[in-house]
Order: structure tokens, then C-alpha cells, then sequence
């Protein structure tokens, strides 16, 4: 079992929620320990472990903002991944993403990328389709990446879609240009969390 894994891969989403538990759990401990021996040791709250402890609580407080964002997403179904890979094996693909927009975060199912489209499949049925496509867009040309985004919460219009970008390069005999995609992918993991 492979015990690191990237942005986009699939199995992210669950490496980093059960990270955030790890990190949260032991931070709660070590602050507790912390006051709990200072009152043993010193008879009372006011000492310098209490003030490790209390120095101890924003760091903790980060993984717990972390967990709290990330424990109701699900990671990628394994049949959406399966359907994806034999659909657009020659497209950059996604899974396990989690977009930061301003009102909350989003998980996906998918994310295609080709040298003219990219293409998410969102997993969160009550998603604003057009917010999360103007949020994406409007991150990327940030970042001086022009390119139509598509957003679905339709499987098989998403499928339908991978697909015809899957053939469009197929018939062209070009191949993806690898450095536009790569600045995609890399942009689009900035947004993510």
C-alpha cells in the first residue's frame, strides 16, 4: 500500500483526513499533558507549561480546520476512476480534489484536463455549477491560463464529454502539450486543498 500520495491521486482524500486525525488527536494530547503536569508540578495553571500549552492550541486549531473541511468529502468511486481511466487514457485525470472556493469547499468526483478543456465532475449534488465554473476560471486566468471549464453533476455527460476530448486528440495525431498541462494541473492543486 503506498503511504504518500499527491494531489490528484486517487487516495489523497483519505491520506490527508486520517493525517488530521492523527495530527489533531496527538496535539490534544500533548496539550493536555502539558497542563496536566504543570498543575502537578507547579500546584497551579500559572506556569511556563501552561503557556506551551496555550502556544500549542494554533497549530492544533490548523489540522482541526483542515478536518473539519475535509471529514464530509468521499474520496473518487472507484467506478468513476475505472469509467475515467478507460475513457480518457491519453488526458491528464484527476481524483480525491477538494476546491477551495469562497463559499466552501467542493469535492469532485474526476478532473480531465486537455490542451483546450477542463473538465470536473462535481460529486456534491447541491453544488452551484456556474459559481464553482466562474470560480475555477476566474483562479486560472490569475494565473494566466485561459481555457473553457466545464463543470457536471451528470456522469454520463461528463463521460460523454472526457470522451469526445479523448477522440478529438485521437483524430488530430497530436499529442497533449505536456507543459500546458502541467501548468493546469499545477494552478488547479493550488486552488485545491
Amino acid at each position: 500500500m503506498k503511504m504518500k500520495y499527491n494531489k490528484g491521486e486517487s487516495g489523497y482524500l483519505q491520506e490527508k483526513q486520517k493525517r488530521a486525525w492523527i495530527y489533531v488527536i496527538l496535539f490534544a494530547a500533548v496539550i493536555a499533558a502539558l497542563l496536566v503536569i504543570g498543575i502537578l508540578i507547579w500546584g497551579s495553571n500559572q506556569n511556563i507549561l501552561t503557556v506551551a500549552a496555550i502556544v500549542m492550541v494554533l497549530p492544533a486549531a490548523r489540522f482541526g480546520v483542515n478536518l473539519i473541511m475535509l471529514a464530509p468529502k468521499k474520496p473518487s468511486d472507484a467506478a468513476v476512476i475505472r469509467e475515467t481511466e478507460k475513457t480518457a487514457p491519453d488526458l491528464m485525470r484527476l481524483y480525491d480534489m477538494v476546491i477551495g472556493t469562497s463559499k466552501k469547499p467542493v469535492g469532485t468526483g474526476a478532473i480531465v484536463i486537455s490542451d483546450s478543456a477542463l473538465c470536473i465532475y462535481e460529486t456534491q449534488k447541491d453544488t452551484d455549477v456556474d459559481f464553482l465554473t466562474n470560480q475555477v476560471n476566474n483562479f486560472l486566468h490569475g494565473d494566466s491560463i485561459f481555457i473553457s471549464v466545464n463543470v457536471y453533476n451528470d456522469r454520463t455527460k461528463f463521460m460523454n464529454r472526457i470522451a469526445f476530448l479523448q477522440q478529438s486528440l485521437e483524430k488530430s495525431g497530436k499529442q497533449l502539450r505536456t507543459e500546458r498541462v502541467e501548468k493546469i494541473r499545477n494552478s488547479l492543486c493550488a486552488m485545491c486543498l
